[in-house]
């Protein structure tokens, strides 16, 4: 009896689709072959539940100036849950963040055409994670708009 059995029943309907696609997913080398490393993805025909992983309000502040934190991008893994009667994939997005550049200059009263002049005339000269830091908004070295307009010209 084949109660409970959807996981088995799908991988039984794709092994026919494999034998297929076989000589797609190896690489022929001198003497043998290969597999192609990697797994594979989870059939699309799965439902997926999301789940949305970011940080508190709290959190998404600039420690060093207070500016607000943007999503740049989201890392997408998916993780297959099986569960007696019932087959799902979980899709997980886990946030990326960062601040804006030119806000977090106005923030700390700084031009910005000025500040980016400096930051562009500067950086090819920069060696350490240090160099780079000092030429970031929030810097000590870079609070006042006439520093940076002296700095430029």
């Amino acid at each position: 009896m084949r109660l409970f059995n959807e996981a088995e029943a799908i991988v039984d309907r794709e092994d026919g689709d494999n034998d297929q696609q076989s000589n797609a997913d190896t690489i022929a080398v001198p003497a043998h072959r290969r597999k192609r490393g990697g797994r594979k993805p989870l059939p699309p025909e799965l439902p997926r539940i999301e789940v949305v992983h970011e940080l508190p309000e709290s959190e998404r502040v600039c420690p060093h100036d207070g500016a607000t934190l943007r999503v740049i991008d989201e890392v997408k893994t998916e993780q297959l849950d099986i569960i007696p009667a019932q087959v799902r994939v979980i899709r997980h997005l886990r946030k990326k963040y960062s601040y804006a550049l030119i806000k977090t200059a106005k923030a700390n009263n700084i031009e910005p055409y000025q500040y980016l002049r400096r930051v562009f005339a500067e950086l090819p000269n920069t060696k350490t994670v240090e160099d780079v830091e000092a030429l970031l908004p929030y810097s000590v070295e870079l609070k006042s708009t006439d520093d940076v307009k002296s700095a430029v010209d």
